[in-house]
């Protein structure tokens, strides 16, 4: 008896003091990473959920539409389609639960949580049905070449668990989430113009504040996460197009840009916008001459509609594809019902965020076009006016046309072209590049 009571009292006292251990440890680690073991865990769940999310509506679009062409993509890229997918139907429910839903914000987003749980697993179910192949890394070769780029990819991940301290995400990308949580609902702030712009990143980041441990942590690893596989598709379709020289110089060029390496981290909008763009861009050009053009073209135009509700500049990708959508109405009335898909998918997932700024402003665009919302507060068109006057003063132009002049000067302002400097420097790009 003694020695039976003796075993289960040391048992108990070797699991209490372990228990201590452990969790003076996680708070007070050693040299300070394994407690970002559960950020990393968090950021991978969501990861995979949004994929999983994405897969299931793949999955239900196949009854309704040609769907086999995205895996004939390429694995980088279908994993890619159906993450943004995923993004895409999460940050829409959540904007139009916050603009309309009954309840405090940080209570739908809870439900909502328990939402993307079970579409998770229920596209987890449809996705293991499904004979994906894996992506491929590459031969001896190219991952010979790969060292450099490699320790970029490695440096953007270590600094995922460091603190957000960007300008920019302190008074907006994560400010706006924590207002619109702290109002219960989204709307417009009369002292943060922000907020009238879309929001589409932002509210994914309120779900990760209000459902998520860690969250400067995990939307950090996200967007590592979205570098690594966006990178992937890059490099995929330059493959496609130029072959393995191609894919590897792609990945070379992707994880030694200073660009990207910025703009995974610090909860910028840059490249979430830049997948949608590229998967627009993708499947536009899958459509092409394709049995499955109407299909490709719709899915163009959503992705196309996702940049514009993540950011402004996004609408450039709309006007673009949308002008090439017209030169092919020559083709006759299928085209044409091609580019009317286009043009109808494009308007759905900015839909709510249009319709918010024309009750609050009486203007869609806001603060584009300020001058000519009457309806508009007072204080939102002063605001407005004192915006472009600060863009004026920083040198900022909104003609293209001078950029395209003034290219030189333009593009050599560091992390600067990353905005609307950028476009010109992309346009003029672009055409060469179709020929090398």
């Amino acid at each position: 008896m003694r020695s039976a009571l003796g075993r289960a009292a040391v048992s108990v006292y070797a699991f209490l003091t372990a228990w201590i251990l452990a969790s003076y440890f996680f708070h007070y680690p050693i040299p300070e990473f394994t407690a970002k073991f559960l950020s990393l865990a968090a950021a991978a769940w969501l990861a995979y959920a949004l994929h999983s999310i994405g897969a299931l509506l793949v999955w239900f679009a196949g009854w309704l539409v040609p769907i086999g062409w995205v895996d004939e993509l390429g694995p980088w890229n279908a994993r890619l389609f159906r993450s943004m997918a995923g993004f895409a139907a999460v940050t829409f429910v959540a904007a139009a639960f916050g603009m309309a839903g009954p309840g405090p914000y940080l209570v739908q987003l809870r439900v909502l949580f328990g939402f993307v749980v079970v579409a998770a697993l229920a596209g987890h179910v449809v996705g293991s049905k499904q004979k994906a192949p894996a992506p491929r890394v590459g031969s001896a070769v190219s991952l010979a070449f790969m060292a450099l780029p490699a320790a970029g990819m490695a440096a953007a991940f270590l600094s995922s668990f460091g603190p957000i301290t960007h300008y920019d995400s302190l008074v907006y990308h994560l400010a706006l989430p924590a207002l619109y949580l702290r109002e219960g609902r989204i709307a417009s702030i009369p002292f943060n113009l922000y907020s009238a712009f879309p929001g589409g990143c932002e509210t994914l980041y309120a779900f990760i504040m209000a459902s998520l441990p860690e969250p400067e942590y995990v939307i950090n690893l996200l967007g590592w996460a979205l570098a690594l596989v966006l990178g992937g598709a890059a490099a995929e379709w330059s493959g496609e197009l130029g072959g393995k020289r191609a894919r590897s110089f792609s990945t070379a060029l992707w994880w030694t840009t200073p660009a990207v390496l910025l703009l995974c981290q610090g909860g910028y909008v840059e490249l979430p916008l830049a997948a949608a763009t590229f998967l627009a861009l993708r499947a536009f050009a899958a459509a092409d001459g394709r049995a499955h053009a109407g299909a490709a073209m719709l899915f163009s135009g959503l992705f196309g509609g996702l940049a514009l509700s993540i950011k402004y500049t996004g609408a450039i990708t709309i006007v673009l594809l949308g002008a090439a959508a017209a030169v092919r109405l020559m083709r006759g009335p299928r085209a044409q019902r091609h580019a009317l898909a286009f043009a109808g998918a494009a308007a759905v997932t900015p839909a709510p965020w249009l319709i918010k700024n024309a009750f609050s402003f009486g203007n869609p665009v806001f603060p584009f076009l300020y001058q000519w919302s009457g309806a508009a507060p007072g204080w939102a068109g002063e605001t407005a006016s004192r915006y472009f006057s600060m863009l004026t003063e920083y040198g900022a132009r909104s003609n293209l046309l001078t950029d395209l002049l003034l290219l030189d000067p333009s593009s050599r302002g560091g992390f600067d072209v990353l905005g609307d400097f950028g476009w010109p420097l992309l346009l003029v790009g672009a055409v060469p590049a179709l020929f090398l």
